[in-house]
């Protein structure tokens, strides 16, 4: 009945595991190996669990991974939760896990000869698939939070193996879309990119799993900053939703407002307009003018009418949306706060600062209670209304919002992100409004250069960078022509 945690501090007490470390895990392995057959022979739901329990995280696995999702795997459907919580008693007893309540945890020891036994990626795969398929939007994520670390862990053994299967890419594409949801943008890239070259190796290049798939590694690469290789992908896409669906079926159109959202993040405002207005007429003639795939679409336009000046359109359109996202969803459904952060960006840019204060803030409160103050969503919120402030004159709070901003940014999402340049230049331009030139000019050239190298030299963004940094220029040049009069009056006054 002693665990292998314990056996292992007993022996390091009285010495002989610092003697011979080789020879105890020597030992332990022979022990394990006899525990392991004992198992098996116990019965195949025993077998099964620890083959899962295998390969898995080696701490905290939920009981309920085994009791809840059960009924939905055949291979395990007839058993009862009483069964189930045998078997895991039996394992326990045969010191190949320990259980803490409503955990299980296991030696790495063990895991390593149970994998090699009959280790079950497959089953333990079905199993995680199960727990994060069977509820609703609104538990979601309170169930993936205890399964995060053995899905990842799962995933890996499965991709060293080399033996991948279309249901762990599946699982692969729900984590990611979860840690995406968390802000977690880097993993999830690492995770959709993985579910994506599982099913190109897998499955046809038509196959609907993998357009999704790729549909949504172009929004990942969106999310790291990749927007080139987001592009390409959202071309591809809606290339092969067209030749599978038409060009009216809703997964075509939802791939063309992905490729409209992929120009406007490049500064492709011409090309982008079509695009909306393209995806906006299919979808509201397919699913309803209401229907949150319009909605979408419909705020998208609103901000690429922004970057094109068109600021009565952006504003109409962008009211028009919050305006049913809080009639279909309340105000504080993220969405309808997403809805808002895009009004705040059409007010701002039409220069009705005092109203995109009022929304911003707003926007600011609920996003922080939605995702917390750390999420980069959040941070956006933060970002624009470091803007707002900037444009009524409130440099302080200017100021304050952006230094944060721009912290949080090289923290989450790196220092040459396109969102974290952007947070640089707006910085600058803070530190411009008060006349402090010397720190706005250096903040500035950084942002102008990562600017053009991530960019690029004609996006919008790098253009107005490049306007602000020769004003900046210009500033510095202007204060120091005084200096440099008084410096010779006074050394004329010496001679």
């Amino acid at each position: 009945g002693t665990s292998i945690d314990a056996y292992l501090t007993m022996l390091d007490a009285d010495g002989w595991a610092a003697i011979d470390s080789t020879a105890t895990t020597r030992t332990l392995h022979r022990v394990l190996s006899t525990s392991v057959r004992r198992a098996a022979d116990a019965g195949p739901l025993t077998r099964a669990v620890l083959g899962v329990v295998a390969v898995l995280d080696d701490d905290d696995i939920p009981r309920s991974l085994f009791t809840d999702g059960c009924a939905a795997i055949d291979e395990l459907a007839s058993a009862t939760p009483t069964d189930i919580d045998e078997a895991i008693a039996g394992l326990e007893r045969l010191s190949l896990i320990e259980v803490d309540g409503t955990d299980v945890h296991a030696h790495h020891l063990t895991q390593e000869v149970a994998a090699a036994a009959f280790g079950r990626p497959d089953l333990a795969v079905a199993l995680l698939n199960a727990a994060v398929s069977t509820v609703d939007d609104a538990s979601l994520r309170d169930v993936w939070q205890p399964l995060v670390p053995h899905a990842i862990a799962l995933l890996e053994r499965i991709d060293e193996s080399g033996e991948p299967t279309t249901t762990a890419a599946r699982l692969a594409r729900a984590l990611s879309t979860h840690l995406s949801g968390r802000g977690f943008y880097f993993s999830a890239f690492d995770h959709m990119e993985l579910a994506t070259s599982w099913l190109e190796q897998l499955v046809d290049t038509a196959d609907g799993e993998l357009v999704s798939a790729r549909a949504e590694l172009s929004t990942c690469c969106s999310q790291i900053g990749a927007h080139g290789e987001a592009l390409e992908l959202a071309r591809q896409v809606l290339e092969l939703r067209e030749r599978i669906g038409g060009p009216d079926h809703l997964d075509t159109l939802r791939a063309v407002n992905n490729l409209a959202v992929r120009n406007l993040e490049l500064g492709r405002y011409a090309e982008a307009l079509p695009l909306a207005h393209r995806a906006i007429d299919g979808l509201e003639a397919t699913v309803g003018a209401d229907d949150p795939n319009t909605l979408t679409a419909r705020g998208n336009l609103s901000i690429i009418a922004t970057q094109m000046g068109d600021h009565d359109t952006a504003i109409e359109v962008a009211t028009s949306v919050v305006d049913t996202r809080v009639q279909l969803l309340g105000p504080a459904h993220l969405d309808t706060v997403r809805a808002r952060n895009n009004l705040s960006v059409c007010l701002s840019a039409a220069g009705r600062l005092t109203a995109a204060l009022e929304v911003i803030e707003e926007a600011m409160g609920a996003m922080e209670v939605a995702l917390g103050g750390d999420h980069p969503e959040t941070v956006t919120v933060r970002y624009n209304l470091s803007i707002c402030h900037r444009q009524l004159g409130d440099v302080d709070n200017a100021i304050r919002l952006a230094e944060r901003v721009v912290h949080d940014r090289e923290r989450l999402l790196g220092s040459e992100h396109p969102d974290t340049i952007r947070a640089r230049d707006n910085l600058s331009n803070c530190h411009g409004r008060v006349g402090n030139y010397v720190s706005a000019f250096f903040l500035s050239k950084r942002a102008l250069f990562d600017g053009v190298q991530v960019l690029g030299l004609h996006h919008p963004d790098t253009v107005a960078m490049r306007e602000w940094n020769q004003h900046i220029a210009k500033q510095l040049k202007r204060r120091r022509r005084p200096q440099r009069l008084l410096s010779a009056l006074s050394r004329s006054a010496h001679t």
